[in-house]
């Protein structure tokens, strides 16, 4: 992944240039310039009652990195810990990281949709098909009514 890959929000997905949309993991709550993507008190990420990863942005780089968000009120990343201030000067938030349950969850549910998706346009193929040959025959009929 490109450097300005990153900086557009592209996440590594398995299958190339699948654009991350920060808002799907953060309640739908669009980045504005006043909270940089926090989604309640800036510095504190989505449901800080829970331990866990969260992917967040360097204001100044623009790198994604994942930090671990510690319920009791600290972020842990590989510079080491910092503050809730700290996160909130220099990170925008992009929203939770998928644990892999989640992540194979969804990747099920994607699959089951794009099945559902490839039968509903055979389906209106055939339909087609049919308003096709009706509308030929009626044509048919017409000329030879015609004659």
């Amino acid at each position: 992944m490109t450097e300005e890959e990153m900086r557009k929000g592209y996440r590594f997905s398995g299958e190339p240039n699948v654009k991350f949309d920060p808002t799907s993991l953060s309640g739908g709550k669009e980045m504005t310039d006043t909270n940089n993507g926090w989604p309640g008190k800036p510095g504190v990420p989505l449901n800080p009652e829970k331990d866990g990863a969260h992917r967040l942005r360097h204001q100044d780089s623009g790198l994604m990195a994942d930090a671990l968000w510690s319920c009791g009120g600290t972020w842990l990343d590989l510079s080491g810990d910092f503050s809730i201030p700290h996160a909130a000067a220099f990170y925008d938030y992009l929203g939770p990281c998928l644990t892999p349950d989640q992540a194979t969850a969804l990747q099920a549910r994607v699959a089951e949709l794009d099945q559902t998706l490839w039968q509903l346009l055979d389906d209106m193929r055939d339909s087609l098909c049919v308003c096709q040959q009706a509308k030929d025959e009626a044509r048919a009929a017409l000329e030879r009514k015609k004659e």
